[in-house]
C-alpha cells in the first residue's frame, strides 16, 4: 500500500460513553477512511443484557442486524477489521465476515476483561491481533497481548489547566 492511500476500517465496537465516537474521529485525523457499526444490534438495556445473559435469546435479532452490516460493507474492501469488545458477534458471524474481508487484517481490542465476557476465547483464534487493557488476560492467554487503556487527547488539556 502506499503511503498516500487512506487505510479503510471497518470499526465495529459498542456504544460507550461517547468512546467509540473518539476514537473514530481519531482514525479519521489520522487521514484514515472509517465505517462504523455498533457491536450491538440495539443498545438497550434489554439488548445489553440479554446479551451478556444468554446471547441465544435474541440471536436472531443480532444475525438479521450483522447481514445488514455485512450487506452495507460487502463491496468494500477493508485494510483493518478493527473490533472492540466483542460480544454480540458470534463465532460463526466473525467467519463470515472475515470470508468477506478475506485480506483485511482482524484485530481485537478488549476493555473489558476477557473472564467476564462469554465466547470471546472462542473467537480469539479468528483475529490476528487481540489486545487487552486487563494485563491478566495477557498473561493467562498466550496470543493476547496487554494494551493499557486508549488515550484520549482532548483529557490532557482539561488535565493540564487545573
Amino acid at each position: 500500500m502506499k503511503d498516500s492511500e487512506h487505510r479503510k476500517i471497518l470499526f465495529i465496537s459498542p456504544a460507550f460513553f461517547g468512546y467509540e465516537k473518539e476514537i473514530r474521529t481519531e482514525l479519521l485525523k489520522r487521514g484514515e477512511e472509517v465505517d462504523f457499526f455498533d457491536e450491538r444490534p440495539k443498545n438497550t438495556t434489554i439488548t445489553k443484557a440479554l446479551i451478556r445473559v444468554n446471547p441465544k435469546l435474541i440471536s436472531k435479532i443480532t444475525r438479521q442486524y450483522y447481514r445488514k452490516v455485512f450487506s452495507a460493507t460487502r463491496l468494500k474492501k477493508y485494510d483493518f477489521v478493527f473490533i472492540i469488545n466483542i460480544e454480540s458477534m458470534d463465532v460463526d458471524l466473525l467467519k463470515e465476515l472475515k470470508s468477506q474481508q478475506r485480506d483485511a487484517v482482524f484485530i481485537l481490542y478488549m476493555w473489558d476483561s476477557i473472564k467476564n465476557k462469554k465466547n470471546v476465547t472462542d473467537v480469539i483464534p479468528l483475529f490476528d491481533r487481540v489486545f487487552s487493557f486487563d494485563e491478566n488476560d495477557a498473561l493467562k492467554i498466550e496470543s493476547v497481548l496487554f494494551h493499557p487503556l486508549f488515550f484520549i487527547e482532548k483529557y490532557l488539556s482539561k488535565s493540564s489547566s487545573n
